[in-house]
């Protein structure tokens, strides 16, 4: 009957209660969106930075990190990777060789990341076989190179050229050759795109003079929000000999980039739902007042306060139960539209994105704890605001309130 009570007495003010249920929808629609987009635009760019470059776990040699030579390079051998695959969640393991170096043509030269990878477990982990947007991908026994597609423009090369890489190798030996362009990608990431230069494990091997060694083994996984498990049961297993480092400890700067925008969108969030709160506070308000005298004739003929303390609370949580459901329907095709077809940035938006090394794309990707999460402070929202109505209910003086 309570129950029955208090969902007939929100639609006795229909447009008071539709407006507080807009409200509410708004809200809630409007941060489960925003959260939505601001994950997914950093997962997108984290996972378009780590997985074609560090990998979400590396494991180096002790001492690789503070030291990035191949002085400090790893043995790739059957025990090694047998460790790595036997804990739960390894997927794989990609070997690879990282240096730097200067790419040259007739006309122009141009830092290089010469990054050296396994062909088939690249294209199986990364998907880089199809990120060829001009001639083909390279395999184990090619001596020839993939080139970032904004790397070909500053030099003014495509596919098919022949192009001359400088560097050093192991022990400081002269490491210099030429080698033919078999395909240029086109990665996401647009910092990457403009240095990095891809060559098979076996050629960067004789390049460099290292036999059977590489720079770094990275971990591909099953699930990727568990690499900080995964690395630490990694590190269990292997001795001192090696580091065991995952992305927010192999690229730090991005982490605190997006830690730190996390804590901007918090305040929004905060700044939204204490607009909201006083906004709710309002109508419970208006409703105290509009209803004194209801209130007085139902306590004068024997209905308990607290009783009429529980109506109230429910009428509450009714209304913010209503745009809470409503805000999160909403959101679902924003949030779907926004994964399927990611909005392409133009002009000085693009620029910034650009210059942070981010792809230039709004996207956003479905998180239930987004949406669990915004509905549960609206609940608590309307259970903390519930408590004022209780208070001036237990104070009721039914002959004041029916003068009134």
């Amino acid at each position: 009957m309570i129950l029955k009570l208090a969902w007939r007495n929100i639609w006795r003010n229909k447009r008071r209660t539709l407006i507080t249920a807009t409200m509410i929808f708004m809200a809630v629609m409007l941060a489960t969106v925003m959260q939505c987009v601001q994950r997914g635009v950093y997962d997108r760019n984290i996972d378009n930075l780590v997985s074609y470059s560090t990998g979400y776990i590396q494991v180096n040699a002790a001492g690789h990190h503070e030291d990035k030579t191949l002085e400090t390079s790893v043995a790739f051998t059957p025990e090694l990777i047998e460790k790595i695959m036997s804990v739960e969640g390894v997927k794989d393991v990609s070997p690879k060789i990282e240096n730097v170096g200067l790419s040259a043509t007739d006309n122009s030269s141009k830092e290089t990341l010469i990054l050296a990878v396994d062909p088939k477990r690249e294209a199986g982990s990364t998907k880089l076989d199809q990120r060829i947007v001009e001639g083909r991908y390279f395999n184990e026994k090619d001596n020839a190179v993939l080139i970032g597609s904004g790397l070909a423009k500053r030099l003014n090369v495509s596919a098919g050229d022949t192009i001359v890489l400088l560097s050093i190798g192991y022990q400081q030996a002269s490491a210099n050759g030429l080698f033919p362009i078999a395909g240029v990608v086109e990665l996401a990431s647009p910092e990457l795109n403009k240095r990095i230069m891809y060559l098979p494990i076996a050629a960067a091997q004789n390049l460099f003079l290292l036999g059977d060694q590489v720079s770094s083994i990275s971990v591909l996984l099953d699930d990727k929000l568990e690499y900080k498990r995964i690395a630490a049961e990694i590190e269990g297993k292997l001795g001192e000999e090696y580091e065991v480092l995952h992305w927010q400890e192999l690229v730090p700067e991005l982490a605190q980039l997006a830690e730190g925008d996390k804590t901007s969108g918090k305040m929004f969030m905060l700044v939204l739902y204490i607009i909201i709160s006083f906004g709710v506070f309002g109508t419970v308000l208006m409703m105290l007042a509009e209803r004194k005298r209801e209130f007085g004739v139902v306590t004068s003929i024997g209905m308990k306060r607290r009783s009429l303390a529980i109506i109230v609370v429910l009428e509450n949580l009714i209304i913010s139960f209503l745009g809470a459901i409503v805000g999160m329907i909403l959101a679902l095709p924003v949030v779907n539209w926004l994964h399927t077809s990611p909005v392409s940035l133009a002009g000085d938006m693009k620029q910034a994105y650009e210059k942070l090394g981010f792809e230039p794309v709004i996207t956003a990707n479905f998180y239930p704890d987004v949406f669990i999460g915004n509905a549960s402070l609206v609940f608590v929202i309307a259970l903390l605001l519930s408590l004022y109505p209780l208070f001036k209910i237990s104070r009721i003086n039914p002959i004041e309130y029916l003068r009134s």
